[in-house]
């Protein structure tokens, strides 16, 4: 089973928000796991917190 067919009731939820911080500094945080990502373009930042995110989070059996 994909991450993506997961059911709904089975998938965790994470709040984050990413701002930019300078030139050329962008700055990812999940506010639930107090986890951060940082790069140089808002997408790289949210990919590091992503990655950061699940190297963290509970693994289900689903994965």
């Amino acid at each position: 089973m994909t991450r993506n067919s997961v059911p709904h009731y089975q998938r965790d939820t994470f709040r984050f928000y990413a701002y930019k911080a300078g030139e050329g500094r962008y700055i990812a945080r999940c506010l639930d796991l107090l986890l951060m990502g940082e790069g140089q373009t808002l997408e790289e930042a949210i990919a590091e917190l992503n990655d950061r995110t699940y190297a963290v989070a509970p693994k289900t059996s689903h994965e």
